[in-house]
């Protein structure tokens, strides 16, 4: 079968490609400096001023997960992860899952533009709409649990949230079962990254997000 037509096009603005990598250091100075405080693996970054480290870029990592929803809001990329599409995404997802047992034909990428003006019809990988949303979800919740944590007197609502889960699933509340949420969100996060960064190299995205641009397949 003959390679499809390509057209290189601007896939990421300028904008959108710093706030991408800023998160992504931020998430990962997040992630050791958390480590260290919970004692996992042995971790010790930064002895002495941890804690705070660990929360203002908590607090910097929020901001500009904000800018970077609002930055594609205001370029129309919204569009691509609108709630509407997440039974679309599922269904991608169900039928990867298939091709990744053999048991199912591979999936083919639908991300493609219009030939004439190089306009995207489609383009994202379908299963990054549901991992966006989760994305979301999760940093909402470690972000409003490590408020908790680290500021217990101020956030008295959120444990009045928590506290009948916790009693219900682990038989304990208060602080201890918002330690227990905020660890188990991180593990998932770390998960969900992993997957994404292993997504992205098959899916051959990760130029794109440092150049900018990317050779597209032309629809037909």
């Amino acid at each position: 079968m003959a390679e499809p037509k390509r057209l290189e096009v601007v896939r990421h603005g300028g904008a959108f490609r710093v706030l991408h990598w800023v998160i992504f250091a931020e998430g990962a100075l997040l992630a050791v400096t958390g480590f260290q405080l919970g004692g996992i693996l042995g971790l010790v970054v930064l002895p002495g001023v941890n804690f705070e480290v660990h929360v203002v870029v908590g607090l910097l990592y929020c901001v500009t997960a904000l800018l970077f929803v609002f930055g594609m809001a205001q370029a129309g990329d919204y569009r691509w992860v609108g709630l509407r599409r997440i039974p679309y995404s599922l269904k991608y997802i169900f039928a990867e899952t298939l091709a990744w047992f053999s048991l199912g034909p591979k999936v083919s990428n639908p991300v493609a533009v219009e030939g004439d003006h190089g306009t995207y019809v489609e383009k994202l990988v379908p299963s990054v709409i549901i991992v966006f949303w989760a994305f979301l979800f999760l940093g909402a919740a470690l972000g409003l649990s490590g408020l908790a944590l680290a500021y217990p007197a101020q956030t008295g609502f959120l444990y009045a949230v928590m506290n009948p889960a916790g009693r219900l699933l682990t038989g304990v509340d208060g602080l201890a079962f918002m330690l227990v949420f905020h660890r188990l969100m991180t593990f998932i996060l770390i998960a969900l990254v992993m997957a994404h960064i292993y997504a992205s190299f098959v899916f051959k995205l990760v130029t794109s997000m440092i150049t900018g641009k990317r050779a597209e397949k032309v629809a037909a």
